[in-house]
């Protein structure tokens, strides 16, 4: 009588394992592409240092003010193409 109840728990004990040894599959997603270095405004890199300064002559500090914007501009273009990036990837639930 105990041989029927000994290959039940038997079967049920292989069949649990069974269960456990299972690989899980996982879910692949296909690549996000966030555009954050697409066109002119690239989001990569680090901006340029502003120009110095190297005379005491005040012509050239007024001809430095001009060279100044055009840098900070840059800079405030590629901080902005970062920020569309963000933007995009919280759109798409990539990013909290």
């Amino acid at each position: 009588m105990r041989k029927p109840i000994l290959s039940l728990l038997a079967a049920a004990l292989m069949t649990s394992a069974a269960a456990c040894t299972t690989t899980p599959v996982a879910e692949s997603r296909p690549a996000l592409d966030l555009r954050c270095d697409e066109g002119l405004a690239t989001c990569s890199g680090s901006c340029e240092a502003l120009p110095a300064w190297d005379s005491s002559d005040f012509d050239d500090l007024l001809g430095l003010g001009a060279a100044d914007r055009l840098v900070l501009e840059a800079c405030q273009t590629k901080l902005k193409a970062c920020q569309a990036c963000l933007a995009r990837g919280r759109d798409a639930g990539v990013i909290r």
